[in-house]
C-alpha cells in the first residue's frame, strides 16, 4: 500500500479517490478524522490521506491525481504554442505571449 495524495480539504481528496475509483483502483482513505491530532503531531500528518492498495497502480494513480487536478485554477500552465513552463498567476506566455488556456 502506497500513499499518492494528501490535502486538507477532505472534498479534494474525495474527488482524487472518486478519479481513482472510476479507474477500476482501490484506495483506502487515512486520517480522515485526525485534524483533532493537530498540535500533538505536525499539521501535515494530520492531513487526510488516499493510499493504493496495490502498489503496481501506483504509478498509473499518481498520473491520474495529477491530470485530474491539472486544468484547476492557480495551476502552472505550459504554452500551447511553444510549450513553455509558465506559472499560475500568467495570463500570457513569458516567451511567446499567447494567452493562457483559461484566458481564451
Amino acid at each position: 500500500m502506497k500513499q499518492v495524495y494528501t490535502c486538507p480539504d477532505t472534498l479534494r481528496l474525495g474527488n482524487a479517490r472518486n478519479v481513482l475509483e472510476q479507474a477500476g483502483i482501490e484506495t483506502k482513505v487515512r486520517n480522515e478524522y485526525a485534524s483533532g491530532g493537530v498540535g500533538e503531531l505536525g499539521f501535515t500528518d494530520a492531513w487526510p490521506s488516499l493510499w493504493v492498495l496495490n502498489d503496481k497502480d501506483y504509478e498509473r494513480a499518481c498520473e491520474l491525481v495529477k491530470a485530474a487536478f491539472a486544468d484547476e485554477p492557480g495551476a502552472d500552465w505550459s504554452c500551447s504554442h511553444c510549450g513553455e513552463s509558465n506559472p499560475a498567476g500568467f495570463e500570457l506566455c513569458w516567451h511567446c505571449e499567447t494567452p493562457a488556456p483559461q484566458s481564451n
